[in-house]
């Protein structure tokens, strides 16, 4: 009698002891959350190369974080715009504008409601053959002074997407541009973008919605 009881408590045991265990390890609400893989790594990208920099300025727009995008300008910055767009007749815009007027555009396009996506490539086409990297270029700022900056032509592909009254309208950007670049004034070991000379699209493709980086900016003011 006394053996059959002491058997009948160890079956107790192991069958309790079982239960915790499986109750420790599955979980009857989120039956798959143990096969689910760990997070990856979040993709970043300083401004500690101009290669970083371009990076960075990419995903400014595609994040819309006009922080970014602000971050990504020298303090002088200025785009300029195709000889194509100053010279049509349609064209009722400056010549060039400067950083704060070019970021409060760019603030509007990323706060657009029908704006529902936003993707861009910079491609270097041109680097200096010696090294792999930008070109060095002197440029006058004043009569008496010159600044040393690196330069290189980049290939632009940009696609704005619109949502306008439940019809997407397709914005593409296939051009060129020549983009300065000057390390940061702010932040040591750091890049930003002095200038942007745009230089208009290379051919229509895509759609009949083509249009130049200047145009797009137009467009969105």
């Amino acid at each position: 009698m006394l053996w059959r009881e002491i058997r009948t408590n160890l079956a107790l045991i192991v069958i309790v002891s079982f239960a915790v265990g499986i109750a420790g390890c599955w979980n009857p609400f989120s039956p798959d959350e143990q096969d689910k893989p760990p997070p990856g790594p979040v993709q970043t990208y300083d401004r500690t190369t101009w290669n970083n920099l371009m990076a960075f300025f990419a995903k400014g727009h595609e994040d819309r974080e006009i922080e970014k995008y602000d971050e990504s300008l020298h303090p002088d910055y200025s785009f300029v715009f195709s000889e194509d767009d100053r010279n049509d007749p349609s064209w009722d815009w400056r010549e060039w504008i400067a950083k704060v007027e070019d970021v409060q555009v760019t603030e509007e396009m990323f706060g657009l409601e029908s704006v529902i996506d936003i993707r861009v490539t910079f491609t270097n086409m041109v680097t200096d053959p010696d090294s792999g990297e930008l070109w060095v270029g002197y440029h006058p700022v004043t009569e008496d002074s010159v600044i040393v900056v690196y330069w290189g032509l980049f290939g632009v592909d940009m696609h704005v997407v619109e949502d306008k009254q439940d019809q997407e309208i397709d914005h593409w950007v296939d051009g060129r541009a020549h983009i300065y670049l000057l390390p940061d004034p702010l932040y040591e070991d750091s890049w930003t973008i002095w200038k942007i000379e745009d230089l208009g699209n290379e051919h229509k493709k895509k759609s009949d919605e083509s249009t130049s980086w200047g145009n797009l900016k137009r467009q969105m003011r």
